[in-house]
This record gives C-alpha cells, structure tokens and sequence, in this order.
C-alpha cells in the first residue's frame, strides 16, 4: 500500500527538490528537462505495486531521499520509458522496510558514456571459427570475424573499454558463463509454458543477446570506474544480494527478458 503522506512530504520538501534539480542540471541536463526528472520520479513513486510487494514509499524518508538523490547524482533517467533505473521496496531480513535501486541494462550504457575517463567501448561474441587470443585484462585481445559464424560454437564474449589515454580494460566471459544464462531463460520460458523457439537466443538475435549479457557482467566487475554509488544493484542479481528484494514470478520474468527488450532498442 502507498504511503501517501510520505510522498506528499517528500514532494513538498524544498531543499530535496533542489537538490534533486541541482544534480540533474550538474549532470548536463537543461532546467526544464531537470523537472522532468522530478516529475517522472513522483510517477514512478506513486505507482501501485501489482505483485504484492512492500510499496517503495514505505521505506523510511531519510534512506528513501539518500536513494533518489544518489541516482540523480549520476544522472540516471526517471523516465519509465527510458529503461534505466527502477525503484523497487522489499522488507530487510528483520522485517523493516526497504527500498532498493536496480540499474537496468539501458542505466549501465548511460553511466558508461558520462565516465570522463572512457572513450569508447565494444563488445563481442567469439565463435569457434573466428580467430582469438586473450591477452589480458589490460591489453587489447587479438580477434578477427567474418561475421559470418554465428551458427558454430561459442568460445567466450568480451568487452573492452578504451580509456582516453589509450589503454585498455579488458573483461571476458566464458562459454560456459554464458550458456548458463541461456540455459536460465529457456528455463524461464518452461515455466511459464512456452516453448524454446519462443527465445530470443534461439533466433537471430542470439549473438545481439549474449553480447548484452557479456556487457552487463563487465559492469559489474568495473562498477566502481563508472559510479560512485555502490548501492545500486544491477538488473538481473536482485536475489544474489543480502536482504535480497522480493520480486514475484511475473516481476523476475520482466526482469529477465529485458535484455531481449533492450536487443529491439
């Protein structure tokens, strides 16, 4: 159930809202466009909970304030539509409300283009008949692809962040990592009585979806590169975590075919 009250005094306090505007507008953001962020923040707040879970605005003010403001210090986009950040209440192991912030995939690529210090990245998808060494964390792979291979076996996926310097941050994913997520969806997709075809992996946009997947582990490993906020937790981990959010069935299937969403953005 909402806790109207809390939200009418969040939305009245003065100084949050100025802080709030004031972080948004740090982050490059236009004033008007700035209260836009505070608009779709209020929306998404006073939206019911359909899957029987503690509502956010019951979590207590101070944590809920500390929560907002550390996403708008990163410039992350209330904007349902955007796909980047959602605000979620669960209850702590000793039954205290809670609210947490999950990062969505869309959130990981903003956070990564503000970084000062990255230039660009990339990620790929390596297949039996393409040619591949590892080098290294910090030394760019040697990888040459056709393109043409994505039917064979899969060797790993990787990611590199190319710093402004020049130099590199590498991050690779093994074969094994990454059918372990195949293996999840399908599973998924069992449960709720579809069908394999019914997955995005087993289309073509397979190679699009494992490379999304090896982009969000390299997140997470260099998480700290590109936030400061070590709160947020990332999509997909929610019940990996301690005092872990509770998301219902119909949630987590969300939750879980968002990087099929993301390969149609």
């Amino acid at each position: 159930m909402i806790n109207r009250e809390r939200l009418v005094e969040l939305y009245r306090d003065t100084h949050f809202k100025t802080t709030f505007i004031a972080a948004y507008l740090n982050n490059g953001f236009k004033e008007h466009k700035a209260e836009e962020q505070y608009n779709h923040l209020f929306n998404m707040l006073a939206e019911e909970t359909t899957d029987g879970s503690v509502h956010v605005s019951c979590a207590p003010s101070d944590e809920l304030r500390k929560r907002v403001l550390s996403i708008a210090n990163d410039g992350l986009n209330f904007d349902p539509n955007a796909k980047e950040i959602l605000l979620k209440g669960y209850l702590t192991e000793d039954k205290r409300p809670a609210v947490a912030s999950i990062l969505r995939y869309r959130g990981m690529h903003r956070l990564v283009a503000a970084c000062p210090d990255i230039r660009i990245h990339s990620t790929q998808i390596v297949y039996e008949s393409d040619s591949f060494t590892w080098l290294g964390s910090e030394m760019r792979p040697s990888f040459a692809s056709n393109g043409r291979n994505q039917n064979t076996n899969i060797v790993c996926g990787f990611t590199v962040f190319t710093l402004k310097d020049g130099s590199v941050i590498c991050y690779k994913v093994s074969a094994e990592e990454l059918m372990a997520v195949v293996e999840m969806n399908l599973k998924m997709i069992a449960d709720f009585g579809g069908q394999p075809t019914d997955s995005l992996y087993n289309t073509a946009w397979r190679d699009r979806c494992l490379r999304i997947v090896t982009f969000r582990m390299a997140f997470r490993e260099y998480q700290h590169l590109f936030s400061r906020n070590d709160t947020m937790t990332l999509e997909g981990e929610e019940n990996n975590t301690t005092n872990t959010v509770n998301v219902s069935p119909n949630l987590a299937a969300i939750l879980e075919t968002e990087l099929q969403q993301s390969a149609n953005a």
